[in-house]
Protein backbone atom coordinates (compact mmCIF):
# COMPACT_ATOMS: atom_id res chain seq x y z
CA UNK A 1 0.00 0.00 0.00
CA UNK A 2 2.63 2.70 0.81
CA UNK A 3 4.27 2.15 -2.54
CA UNK A 4 0.95 2.56 -4.61
CA UNK A 5 -0.37 5.61 -1.94
CA UNK A 6 3.00 7.56 -1.24
CA UNK A 7 3.43 8.82 -4.54
CA UNK A 8 3.56 12.37 -4.74
CA UNK A 9 0.25 14.10 -5.86
CA UNK A 10 -2.05 10.99 -4.10
CA UNK A 11 -4.66 12.33 -2.37
CA UNK A 12 -5.20 11.56 1.51
CA UNK A 13 -8.91 10.92 1.20
CA UNK A 14 -7.41 8.12 -0.89
CA UNK A 15 -5.05 7.11 1.77
CA UNK A 16 -8.01 7.21 4.58
CA UNK A 17 -10.33 5.40 2.29
CA UNK A 18 -7.87 2.66 2.11
CA UNK A 19 -6.17 2.53 5.02
CA UNK A 20 -8.45 4.31 7.49
CA UNK A 21 -7.77 7.01 9.90
CA UNK A 22 -3.71 7.29 10.83
CA UNK A 23 -2.31 6.45 13.98
CA UNK A 24 -1.21 9.36 14.82
CA UNK A 25 -0.71 13.23 13.38
CA UNK A 26 2.45 15.20 13.62
CA UNK A 27 2.28 18.74 12.46
CA UNK A 28 6.21 18.54 11.96
CA UNK A 29 8.52 16.04 12.41
CA UNK A 30 10.14 14.14 15.30
CA UNK A 31 13.50 13.39 16.03
CA UNK A 32 13.67 10.33 14.62
CA UNK A 33 11.32 11.41 11.08
CA UNK A 34 13.93 14.42 10.97
CA UNK A 35 16.58 11.83 10.81
CA UNK A 36 14.98 9.80 8.61
CA UNK A 37 14.47 12.52 5.67
CA UNK A 38 18.27 14.60 6.15
CA UNK A 39 19.50 10.96 5.95
CA UNK A 40 17.84 10.33 2.23
CA UNK A 41 17.86 14.46 1.47
CA UNK A 42 20.08 16.41 3.00
CA UNK A 43 18.82 19.16 1.52
CA UNK A 44 14.73 17.97 2.21
CA UNK A 45 13.12 21.26 4.20
CA UNK A 46 9.82 20.08 5.83
CA UNK A 47 6.76 22.38 4.83
CA UNK A 48 5.64 24.42 7.92
CA UNK A 49 1.88 23.89 6.72
CA UNK A 50 1.86 19.99 5.55
CA UNK A 51 0.87 17.05 8.16
CA UNK A 52 2.53 13.83 8.97
CA UNK A 53 0.04 10.91 9.25
CA UNK A 54 1.63 7.83 11.06
CA UNK A 55 0.40 4.13 10.01
CA UNK A 56 2.15 1.75 13.03
CA UNK A 57 3.23 -1.32 12.29
CA UNK A 58 4.30 -3.67 15.29
CA UNK A 59 3.30 -1.49 18.01
CA UNK A 60 4.81 1.63 16.75
CA UNK A 61 8.14 -0.60 16.46
CA UNK A 62 8.32 0.38 12.03
CA UNK A 63 5.61 2.43 10.72
CA UNK A 64 4.75 4.12 7.20
CA UNK A 65 4.68 7.67 7.30
CA UNK A 66 3.12 10.37 4.55
CA UNK A 67 3.61 13.64 4.61
CA UNK A 68 0.48 15.58 3.58
CA UNK A 69 0.87 19.36 2.10
CA UNK A 70 -2.02 21.92 2.57
CA UNK A 71 -3.31 20.54 -1.12
CA UNK A 72 -4.41 17.68 1.05
CA UNK A 73 -1.46 15.53 -1.77
CA UNK A 74 1.39 13.33 -0.50
CA UNK A 75 4.44 15.10 -1.26
CA UNK A 76 6.62 12.13 0.44
CA UNK A 77 6.37 8.73 2.25
CA UNK A 78 8.28 6.35 3.57
CA UNK A 79 9.07 3.56 5.83
CA UNK A 80 10.75 3.84 9.37
CA UNK A 81 12.07 0.14 10.44
CA UNK A 82 13.48 -0.45 13.98
CA UNK A 83 15.28 -3.38 13.01
CA UNK A 84 14.83 -5.11 16.22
Amino acid sequence: LQNHLGKIGTSANEIQRLMGSPTSTLDEPDLVLNHEFTRTNESFAYPPDAKIWIYEWRGNHDFVYFVISNKNQVIRSGWYNAYE
